[in-house]
């Protein structure tokens, strides 16, 4: 048992007796397993409820955090979500917002929008993201802005509450202070070059296995359906009457 705890010391000690006792009281048993079965083809789902608007996500497989590409991924999702996805899905689509996020840690790359007036068009901005970075003529200067966008990210202080499960989470997963002293470092060595190379090798491999989600209302989605037969959206109710 692994514990993370931010507390005054007679506070632990009460935490450390209870885990204790508890940890010697639990059975040494093993773990029920679960089914498991990997879907065949990249799912398409389509989640009913009243409302006026949809939010739209489509989520691709993107490498890990420990690969070499992950601080080139983290500036390269930051020029992609301002550049591309907030002016075309918050600006020019008018939904309330819109944007993308790569996760090392999860190992997915995902697309966004909320209280959005559109289904098929915010998917196809998505879809056409590898275009719109093939065309993006990135200076040093435009990577050197987001660097410093995204570095802030990593370097802003964390509250008790938050610091207690990152501690456990680094600990876990061995991401030590040198790890990460190396992800910054080679987020400052980020080049327009390397960030072109690394998004579309994440999207050319991603896109092909990538899983898409709409919540809106049952009209919407069945109109979606009907504006594209050929990529049908599978619609279910969230709240069952």
């Amino acid at each position: 048992m692994t514990a993370s705890f931010t507390g005054t010391d007679r506070v632990y000690e009460t935490v450390r007796k209870n885990l204790v006792e508890w940890s010697a009281s639990a059975q040494n048993q093993p773990a029920a397993s679960l089914p498991f079965e990997p879907l065949a083809t990249p799912p398409r789902e389509g989640l009913a409820a009243p409302m006026d608007v949809a939010y739209c996500v489509t989520v691709l497989p993107a490498p890990h955090i420990s690969h070499p590409d992950a601080s080139t991924l983290v500036v390269g999702n930051r020029l992609v979500s301002f550049e591309y996805i907030l002016e075309e899905v918050r600006f020019k689509g008018t939904a309330y917002g819109g944007g993308c996020n790569y996760s090392g840690g999860g190992s997915t790359f995902e697309f966004h929008s909320y209280r959005d007036p559109w289904i098929h068009r915010t998917l196809d901005v998505y879809n056409s993201a590898a275009a719109f970075v093939q065309k993006a003529q990135w200076t040093q200067s435009d990577v050197e802005r987001a660097i410093i966008g995204a570095a802030k990210e990593f370097e802003r202080p964390i509250r008790p509450g938050e610091a207690t499960g990152a501690a456990l989470w680094r600990h876990l997963t061995g991401d030590t202070p040198d790890r990460r002293n190396a992800r910054h470092a080679a987020m400052l060595r980020a080049t327009p070059a390397g960030i072109k190379r690394a998004m579309l090798e994440l999207f050319e491999s991603g896109f092909p296995k990538a899983a898409v989600c709409v919540v809106s209302s049952r009209e919407k989605l069945e109109a979606a359906n009907r504006e594209r037969p050929g990529k049908p959206i599978a619609i279910s109710d969230i709240l069952a009457v």
